[in-house]
């Protein structure tokens, strides 16, 4: 007679459960050790820092790793309400202006609070790992009690050693000190951007907690905006999804063309959550411009910087740029104060060198700036500059002087033996000369040609009238005409090129003598 295998199955649970307590529970091993111990007791939570991976059914009492390297900000779009379609820009040019303003925004500092959230949300998820882990295996000792056979297929008994370890985690986590779990001080900004425009997320239309536990977000910044009666009124919030509520709102209202102005306050407020400590402003003018600037001993800028984002209290200020003496001093920054720093730096001196010239009395120039008249004393520069020596009646005399130069350095200048304004006034009077008479020669050929037409068209109607001797004296008269218009235009030619020459001739000793 058959027996329905539900009754057979019915009737062989009572046996699995008196084998289940006449089998003694695998000894869950200490952290770090090989030891064991009572299955019914829960190690220590203030020892537990490492797991003890002995067995795939050993408890896992490993406290939790901070693992996030980054605290992400997010800026989304803001929300529009009653606002006009020609002001919905305004939606993503206030937020993109807040993401630029701080942009120089480096570093997150974790508050005590903010690292006691991040330990009980890392303790939580572990949790939900777990009761998760610990459902599944009730599941599957069930399915095996009902279904499974065969010899490959675990036994009920390593799958309860599978919920005894899970619970053993579960027991460790709950009774965890929780300060036991490392987490940074301080985490570099990260700025995860989105694909609407300025690369901004969409305005939001689920919660936001919702969206930064999709978007792996710490804060988010968002907002909205409206119009009442011709005003526009604004309000950004930024969201921390660590404390999971809003921590900061501003609101404020101004007329269309001045609401940009309220922007840089709402940044303002959002600086300090950003920084995550008490934050001062520092603006780097210097002169040089590739000086640096060093804050209490860390380089944090070269070169004109409009913001730096400075802890308040006193600070060791250092200036430097190669050839320039050192620049220290203390400042003392106020918490939110907005400070400048314009400094020009001294040159440093490589030394002196003495400078004569024989005749003395020359003028010397540095880069074109005069710097006195010989026998001059010349400060050496660190590098290479450029020196000329002048005087009236001399020829130039330009060098160069670098912090290599020799402690003195003499010259002696060669007379101009031909007065420079000479030589220009001569090339100017060949140019007018030579001008003059291709002007005098231009009538020549003109008047020549003119003449041989006449004379021509007189020969014609001679010959039309039969009077052939006049017609001869005429055919004279234009050949004579036209011989005068092929000279005289040789002439004007060649008066024309020798003017050019003079011309060019003048150009060329103009610059070559000028100052």
């Amino acid at each position: 007679m058959k027996t329905p295998v539900g009754i057979m199955l019915l009737a062989l649970l009572p046996l699995a459960a008196l084998s289940a307590q006449a089998t003694p529970t695998p000894a869950a091993p200490a952290p770090g050790t090989t030891t064991t111990q009572p299955a019914g007791t829960t190690p220590s939570a203030a020892t537990a820092t490492t797991p003890a991976q002995t067995s795939p059914t050993a408890p896992d009492l490993s406290v939790p790793v901070d693992k996030k390297d980054k605290w992400v900000v997010g800026f989304c779009a803001f929300n529009a309400e009653r606002l006009p379609g020609e002001d919905l820009y305004l939606t993503y040019s206030i937020p993109l202006m807040l993401k630029n303003q701080l942009a120089g925004l480096t570093t997150h500092v974790l508050k005590g609070s903010e690292r006691g959230l991040v330990r009980k949300d890392l303790v939580d998820a572990e949790l939900e790992k777990v009761d998760q882990a610990i459902t599944g295996f009730f599941k599957e000792r069930d399915a095996l009690l009902l279904n499974a056979t065969g010899a490959d297929i675990p036994s009920p008994q390593a799958v309860d050693d599978k919920i005894h370890a899970a619970q053993l985690r579960r027991d460790f986590l709950t009774k965890l000190d929780t300060s036991l779990i490392k987490v940074a001080d301080k985490k570099p900004i990260e700025v995860k951007e989105g694909t609407g425009v300025g690369k901004l997320f969409d305005a939001l239309s689920i919660p936001a907690s919702v969206f930064c536990d999709r978007q792996g977000i710490d804060l988010l910044v968002g907002g909205m905006v409206r119009e009442v009666e011709g005003y526009i009124l604004l309000d950004v919030w930024a969201y921390d999804a660590e404390a999971k509520t809003v921590v900061v709102s501003y609101q404020d209202a101004a007329r269309r063309d001045e609401v940009y102005d309220t922007v840089p306050n709402a940044g303002a407020q959002l600086t300090g959550l950003f920084l995550g400590r008490p934050w001062a402003t520092l603006s780097f003018a210097p002169d040089p411009p590739e000086s640096q600037l060093y804050v209490n001993g860390k380089l944090l800028a070269t070169g004109q910087t409009p913001v730096l984002y400075l802890e308040p209290g006193t600070l060791d200020i250092k200036v430097t740029a190669p050839g320039y003496h050192d620049l220290t001093r203390t400042m003392t920054l106020a918490d939110n104060q907005d400070s400048s720093l314009a400094v020009t730096l001294d040159k440093e001196k490589a030394g002196t060198v003495i400078i004569t010239s024989t005749p003395p009395g020359a003028d010397v120039y540095e880069e074109s700036v005069w710097m006195g008249k010989t026998p001059l004393a010349l400060d050496k520069p660190f590098g290479r500059t450029r020196v000329n020596i002048t005087q009236e009646g001399f020829y130039d005399k330009p060098f160069s002087v670098s912090d290599t130069s020799p402690a003195g350095m003499s010259f002696v200048l060669e007379p101009d033996t031909v007065s420079r304004d000479a030589i220009q006034k001569k090339a100017r009077d060949d140019f007018y000369n030579s001008f003059a008479w291709f002007v005098v020669s231009l009538p020549i050929p003109l008047f020549s040609y003119a003449f041989a037409l006449d004379s021509a068209v007189q020969m014609n109607e001679m010959i039309n009238q039969g009077n052939l001797s006049q017609a001869r004296t005429a055919q004279a008269t234009a050949n004579f005409f036209y011989g005068a218009y092929i000279g005289g235009t040789v002439v004007s030619a060649t008066l024309f090129t020798w003017m050019l020459f003079r011309i060019i001739h003048y150009v060329s000793v103009s610059t070559r003598t000028a100052g």
